[in-house]
């Protein structure tokens, strides 16, 4: 299945649109109690409507692929989910399946999405380098406390999905290259590899050397995050990491792992502060019929980059009111 990496181009390039009805309902709030971490965690939750199923099947109880999303929370999970809503539900694409998608929020980013203990990051508080290292515990939490409350609940097939950003993006690969089997599909958008002297990086480079990961497919985006104001020198480091990253890939092919990569030059590491982003929440609130919504985020997208495109929407839609 390819269509995780065609989820995550859209992710970031195109507008959101949606079957216009009353109400705008994404997902349902759910909960796991995880013993390995002592604490409650909250989930959201989006399931296929199955009266849109786009076969008509009618007899047969629908299973769907599951998207695990880091940062699962806003606009994060809404994005993905209309995406996945849009393509999946009569959309007229017959090659991107309806999925499940389950939203991760935090609650402590660090601790969870980092693999090792690091004192030495720029740009990190004392307090949240204390805290860092925790993310094998976090994987074990996913792996036995929550996929399998997710498939008990939940029409989940077996077929899974990992999706993350910046630390996110930094545990999705160490999730591939040291628990392949976990997931089938990993998405890491600019991932920072950079952590604790690039130590995922290195790991990455020897499994890709010895390992095998031919039942799994990767997709790789990186950023230009040059211009995003933060001192450079961190910044091209921070780049150099993930083109090498995309070096190993290419390079080591024995591995089998089905990869593909796509540069970004327009969007830097901060990706809700990017344009599009709210601009096509803007054009998903247009077609519920939520004007006052829709302006706001075009009005948003705007405060970020002057686009004409986007003016022009918020006249038509002060002229509609």
């Amino acid at each position: 299945m390819k269509s995780f990496a065609l989820c995550f181009c859209l992710f970031l390039n195109a507008s959101i649109y949606a079957q216009a009805d009353n109400k705008i309902v994404l997902g349902n709030a759910d909960s796991v109690y995880s013993k390995i971490l002592n604490e409650n965690r909250k989930i959201w939750v989006h399931v296929p409507d199955e009266n849109a199923d786009p076969d008509g099947n009618i007899f047969a109880k629908q299973q769907y692929p599951v998207i695990y999303l880091l940062d699962g929370w806003e606009p994060n999970f809404s994005v993905v989910t209309s995406i996945v809503q849009q393509l999946g539900e009569g959309s007229g694409n017959l090659g991107f399946p309806q999925m499940i998608v389950v939203g991760i929020p935090n609650t402590d980013r660090t601790r969870d999405l980092t693999p090792t203990q690091s004192f030495s990051m720029p740009m990190m508080d004392s307090m949240s380098a204390r805290s860092s290292g925790g993310g094998e515990k976090f994987i074990s939490f996913i792996e036995k406390e929550l996929i399998p409350h997710v498939d008990s609940l939940y029409p989940a097939a077996p077929y899974r999905i990992f999706i993350g950003h910046s630390l996110g993006g930094l545990m999705a690969i160490y999730t591939l290259i040291n628990h392949a089997t976990l997931f089938n599909a990993y998405v890491a958008i600019d991932p920072s590899t950079v952590w604790d002297n690039q130590i995922v990086l290195k790991q990455a480079r020897e499994a890709l050397e010895k390992k095998q990961f031919e039942n799994n497919s990767l997709f790789l985006a990186i950023a230009n995050t040059m211009n995003s104001g933060i001192d450079t020198s961190i910044i091209g480091l921070h780049m150099r990491a993930n083109f090498q990253l995309r070096d190993y890939l290419n390079t080591y092919k024995e591995s089998k792992l089905e990869f593909s990569c796509k540069y970004y030059p327009e969007y830097d590491h901060n990706y809700p502060e990017s344009f599009n982003v709210y601009d096509s929440m803007g054009d998903f609130y247009d077609v519920k019929g939520n004007k006052q919504k829709a302006i706001e985020y075009y009005s948003k997208a705007l405060t970020i980059r002057d686009f004409p495109g986007t003016r022009e929407k918020i006249e038509k839609l002060k002229v509609t009111k």
